[in-house]
């Protein structure tokens, strides 16, 4: 029978269970909490556990859609504060167009606003592009949660956790709070056994419950255990542990709980060495795939680390930033003494966002007399550790003052982050992601056998197959579908976002099909088989269209104009045919949108140029700038061809030349210059 954990009022009463050596429950005295009954307030939201609210003391109407529900949570997590309508409705609906949003929005705040009834005059719309919610005499737990936790009292916090934060919200923006207020509640937890050793065995009992997956809580437990005398009782906490772990993900418990274990098991005191659940802390998540290649790249950053003390990955979405530079800090961990952290930023808005979200991933709290970032930076001085600061695109400036102010005062701190774009500080170093290693489909080996071997030596080639296995029972890379499967990864420039929404088409469609449609239709094709993590990493689409929302629009305009070149261009070309100003054309490759090669030309990934393409196609100068394309390139080639130019200046420009060529049927006198100034060259 498992540990039971109740609240009971104002206390939390742990019953024994696995633990059969360790005698008798434990009452865990706990302060009552700050709320009061729902009567008494005007307004009461509840977000522990599954989300309740009571309007004057009965309980919120029944609305129409359930987003109304998490527009009142959003607008409740901002206490008080206005928030942009813009920023709630893409968080709100992550994958629909920003008109659309903002529709949806408008009816679910009439919903909303309808339910709240006597105090529908809390829901205000401060200016014409924000909400907030009033909440003067109102009470939310989360809120007075996180307050507890400021104030240095533990025991109210943890009063009021009852549940996971939002448990019945899958909302995107909801999985990273209620990872925040977990890891907030475990820290409160840790800080009362470490208050109150004789009573460690039930606070760690109850971390154990909330966090029934996770090392640290079971080696803390372990430790507690062994310093109570019950040797026995701790090793049945690591084997229960482990044969859970087996039956479930068949993982086993890391090292340092094996390693803690093995310690017990020997006699040594659980004290010895480093305190047990502390040493090498971190908040890396554990992966839920397996982590595919880049072995190269692992080593590189890590190597990176040493002479910079800011290294940020960058490149477009679906690449794996977020993945590799994961991987990354959990290889150097160990270098760090005071561990490695990750700071989500997917579903930060704002730079006091930005500063809360990172004060509570390191455990940090505002002190009296200092701002949050001042605490921050008292706290981080004498501490040797590796941030890890993901997402960092829309809060570009909020995390290069963050990061500035980091450095500059925590000598020991090192700061891994990952972006469209570079931070823009001196001393970082910019880390280009590149696409997975593919292979040359016109070279692969005849031998069905040796193909297959070959083909599996590329990064390509072992994801896409080992996803494709995972989404299609009995798939195998086989010699008759080597060269379309070689060709796919081809046409998706090693991007595992895409190779892996490809492999989940595996389970209606034929390799050789797949690839077919994808040369056309691939960011149509690519959108099934993901139902968890970030929305915008559910389709490629809407990878896309998160990186294109960013951008100014002068970029916006000139990456849908650069769409008309084929195989490339070069500086003169970008500002003749496009309009293209340096300035912009360079911001295109900083958000990496745009490669610039050392050659001095610049070019496109194909997918983001198909991307680019539909937006040039729903302007209104579709028309114009092809035919300034093809008007430009036919004065080109003539004028090589007077000057005699090689053959290797014209197959550079191929591409142009043979787009520039199926635009001329709107103008034909065009199309016969430019086929014979390349007569000779065809």
């Amino acid at each position: 029978m498992e540990p039971e954990d109740t609240f009971h009022g104002n206390a939390i009463s742990v019953a024994p269970g696995d633990y059969p050596h360790h005698s008798g429950a434990v009452a865990i005295s706990v302060p009552k909490p700050y709320c009061s009954e729902p009567m008494s307030v005007p307004l009461k939201i509840a977000m522990f556990g599954t989300m309740r609210t009571w309007v004057e003391g009965e309980p919120l109407p029944r609305m129409r859609s359930r987003k109304a529900r998490w527009l009142l949570a959003l607008l409740a997590l901002r206490n008080g504060g206005p928030v942009g309508r813009g920023w709630v409705a893409g968080t709100l609906w992550p994958d629909a167009e920003a008109t659309v949003a903002l529709t949806n929005l408008r009816s679910v705040v009439s919903d909303l606003r309808r339910a709240l009834g006597p105090q529908a005059e809390r829901l205000k719309t401060p200016d014409r592009k924000t909400l907030a919610l009033d909440l003067d005499q109102a009470e939310v737990d989360v809120l007075t949660f996180d307050t507890a936790l400021r104030a240095g009292e533990p025991e109210q916090a943890v009063a009021l956790y009852t549940g996971p934060f939002l448990e019945d919200c899958d909302e995107e923006w909801a999985a990273q709070d209620r990872k925040t207020r977990e890891r907030a509640c475990l820290g409160a937890l840790r800080d009362m056994a470490e208050a109150h050793p004789e009573r460690a065995v039930a606070f760690y009992e109850r971390s154990v419950e909330i966090a029934p997956w996770q090392d640290g809580p079971r080696r803390d437990l372990m430790a507690a255990l062994a310093r109570s005398g019950d040797l026995n009782a701790a090793l049945g906490v690591y084997r229960d542990f482990a044969h859970a772990l087996r039956g479930e993900t068949g993982g086993s418990p890391d090292l340092q709980t094996t390693d803690l274990y093995v310690r017990l098991r020997s006699g040594e005191s659980a004290m010895a060495g480093p305190e047990p659940g502390r040493e090498s802390p971190s908040a890396l998540p554990h992966a839920v795939t397996s982590f595919v290649g880049r072995e190269d790249e692992l080593l590189d950053i890590g190597r990176q680390l040493h002479p910079h003390r800011l290294v940020t990955l960058v490149g477009m979405g679906g690449l794996g930033k977020t993945r590799l530079a994961r991987e990354a800090a959990q290889s150097v961990q160990g270098d760090y003494s005071d561990g490695a952290w990750l700071v989500p930023l997917e579903a930060v808005s704002d730079e006091g966002g930005l500063l809360r979200q990172t004060a509570t991933v390191l455990g940090v709290k505002e002190t009296p007399g200092r701002t949050l970032l001042q605490s921050m930076l008292a706290s981080l001085r004498p501490k040797r550790l590796l941030l890890l600061l993901d997402n960092c695109e829309h809060l570009i400036a909020a995390c290069s003052r963050l990061a500035e102010r980091l450095l500059g005062e925590c000598p020991g701190i090192r700061i891994l982050a990952t972006s469209r774009e570079p931070l823009g500080l001196i001393g970082e170093k910019v880390w280009p992601v590149p696409g997975l290693t593919v292979p040359d489909p016109a070279h692969l080996p005849e031998h069905p056998a040796t193909r297959r071997r070959v083909l599996m030596g590329y990064e390509s080639v072992q994801l896409f197959v080992e996803r494709a296995k995972e989404a299609s029972a009995g798939f195998e890379l086989t010699g008759e579908n080597a060269e379309p499967v070689a060709r796919l990864c081809v046409l998706l420039e090693g991007s595992p976002l895409a190779l892996e929404l490809a492999a989940c088409r595996t389970r209606t469609m034929g390799v050789r099909e797949i690839a077919t449609r994808l040369s056309e239709h691939r960011l149509d094709l690519l959108t099934a088989g993901r139902n968890t993590g970030i929305a915008r990493h559910h389709t490629l689409r809407a990878a896309l269209d998160w990186s294109y929302s960013l951008l100014l629009p002068e970029e916006r305009t000139l990456l849908a104009r650069l769409s008309v070149f084929s195989g490339g261009w070069t500086l003169t070309a970008a500002e003749a045919v496009s309009g293209a100003s340096t300035d912009v054309l360079e911001s295109l490759v900083d958000k990496s949108f745009v490669v610039f090669s050392p050659n001095g030309r610049y070019r496109m990934l194909d997918t983001v140029r198909q991307y680019a393409k539909e937006k040039l196609a729903a302007s209104s100068e579709e028309a114009e700038v092809e035919m300034r394309h093809a008007h430009w390139f036919t004065d080109l080639a003539e004028r090589w061809e007077a000057e005699e130019a090689s053959l290797e200046v014209f197959e550079a420009e191929m591409g142009n030349f043979h787009a520039a060529m199926n635009r001329c049927d709107a103008d034909p006198e065009t199309g016969l210059r430019l086929t014979g100034a390349l007569g000779d060259y065809w």
